[in-house]
């Protein structure tokens, strides 16, 4: 099957009739946040009602091609069974910070398998150290690597410290439209729209966060060390990812200022330097932006708004102004401000105002 390489999306910003973007979600790595973001770009019956692999599996064939928008907590493999071409997209996080807070998680959410509440006793009994050390915990070994690499997490035929899952991730990435970085999150969404064509961020609904009880910096370096122990073959691939999309970041800032940098400096009451160049944060996850410098962050806004005014041009090129609206919150909604669109899993669709 013809994957979609992540530097000829630029291209072709819109999905076409035989892709369906397909959202690997890595459990704890802003993934429910983002899925609020992809999800308001479709309509709701072109988003598939099912985050879950087990339910996936059971829908035929001519259900899943109505489809535009897969999200869950699958592995790459869910390509098996796409029936149209797969645009692959993601997000990675520091594997340190991405395990501390599936321990915590773990202790606080509602589970009803039983093989799950085995692992959340675990969580709620064992220290973090020993609690990634055991070997019937799933979910901290390597999470990240054998997502992208195609493994189910439960499928313990090879084990997930096995340096061919690294080897088949990083060939896996290669193919994905679109890496973003939990620690970079404002950029990465940044890219997102810049690849897809899609309107700027200006606010996000962060959902799904949870209260971190244990912090890196209070963490003694034994316990640190059994985690990095664990998750070899994650910190190689996150290192490799960030690589990535600093590539993109950067052909983005370029190709952006390249294009519409004198628009922006036109528009503006006081032009601002011509060189925006966001900081590489390494942080705490946090999703707004307060760690960017504000006028680059602006410039950057900026930036990305024309593109999208060109590419929606580009997209309707035969519509015409109107004075009617008619319009209903099952579809997509393309501005900011709005809350998550809900109510998917029974097809019965809202939104919270």
């Amino acid at each position: 099957m013809d994957r979609v390489m992540m530097r000829d999306r630029t291209e072709n910003y819109c999905l076409q009739e035989d892709e369906q973007m397909c959202f690997v979600h890595i459990p704890k790595t802003a993934g429910t946040t983002m899925s609020a973001i992809l999800e308001s770009r479709f309509d709701h019956k072109r988003i598939c009602p099912t985050p879950y692999w087990r339910e996936l599996k059971l829908m035929p064939p001519e259900q899943l091609k109505d489809y535009q928008l897969f999200r869950g907590h699958f592995p790459y493999s869910v390509s098996e069974l796409i029936p149209k071409t797969p645009v692959f997209i993601t997000m990675l996080r520091d594997p340190i910070e991405r395990v501390i807070s599936a321990y915590e998680f773990m202790k606080t959410c509602i589970i009803m398998h039983p093989n799950a509440q085995k692992v959340q006793e675990k969580a709620r009994t064992l220290s973090l150290k020993d609690y990634v050390r055991d070997p019937e915990v799933n979910g901290v070994v390597n999470s990240q690597t054998i997502m992208v690499a195609g493994r189910e997490i439960q499928d313990i035929s090879v084990p997930a410290t096995d340096s061919k899952w690294l080897e088949i991730a990083k060939e896996n990435l290669q193919t994905f439209a679109w890496v973003g970085i939990t620690e970079q999150f404002w950029q990465s969404v940044g890219v997102l729209s810049y690849q897809f064509g899609w309107s700027p961020p200006d606010q996000i609904q962060r959902l799904m966060v949870g209260k971190k009880k244990l912090r890196r910096e209070n963490l003694t370096q034994d316990v640190i060390d059994a985690i990095a122990e664990c998750n070899q073959l994650d910190l190689e691939l996150y290192d490799y990812a960030k690589s990535l999309f600093e590539q993109q970041y950067q052909d983005m800032l370029q190709t952006l200022e390249y294009r519409y940098g004198d628009r922006v400096d036109a528009a503006s009451t006081s032009p601002i330097e011509a060189s925006p160049m966001i900081s590489n944060n390494s942080g705490s996850g946090n999703l707004n932006s307060e760690n960017l410098n504000s006028e680059n962050l602006t410039r950057v806004r900026s930036l990305l708004e024309c593109h999208y005014q060109d590419c929606f041009a580009q997209a309707h090129p035969k519509e015409k102004a109107t004075n009617r609206l008619t319009f209903s919150f099952d579809q997509a909604v393309p501005g900011n401000g709005w809350h998550r669109l809900e109510g998917l899993e029974r097809n019965e669709p809202f939104r919270w105002t």
